[in-house]
């Protein structure tokens, strides 16, 4: 049978005490303020477009493929280029693409999809493009891409 001897028993009920007044002590009320400061989260600040950009959709990985950060070109997508047809299948085709539009100087390096395609746009909603003329029309809308080069 275990025995507390009397100077363990003063050592253990004093650091009793001293725990719970401590405990007791520490409890404290915060005040809530609210505050109107400019500072404030809003639309226009620029945490909120940092955050708006972590959560868009990369429209910049196919630019070889569209020359635009405007949106993306979903993939498979085929395409004809300096009169290779290629299907692009995942984003390591860009390069083929690219090897073949790097391989000449006096080519035209047009990229011709073979519509429909599909792009999808930052805000990841998407659009089929039945031709040339309405994806012309969409990279019109986009206005510039400053300090894209392919």
């Amino acid at each position: 049978m275990l025995s507390l001897s009397t100077q363990n028993m003063k050592n253990f009920t004093f650091l009793l005490i001293v725990m719970i007044f401590g405990g007791l002590h520490s409890c404290q009320k915060d005040e809530i303020t609210e505050s109107n400061s400019p500072q404030s989260l809003t639309k226009s600040s620029t945490l909120s477009s940092l955050m708006a950009r972590v959560s868009q959709s990369p429209t910049s990985k196919d630019n070889v493929l569209d020359g635009t950060s405007c949106f993306a070109v979903v993939l498979p997508v085929s395409l004809t280029v300096n009169s290779n047809n290629i299907t692009v299948v995942d984003s390591d085709s860009y390069e083929t693409v690219r090897d073949i539009v790097d391989e000449y100087t006096n080519d035209d390096d047009v990229i011709h999809f073979n519509f429909p395609i599909r792009l999808k746009f930052a805000d990841f909603h998407e659009v089929e493009v039945a031709n040339q003329e309405a994806y012309e029309t969409i990279l019109e809308n986009c206005g510039d891409d400053e300090g894209f080069t392919i």
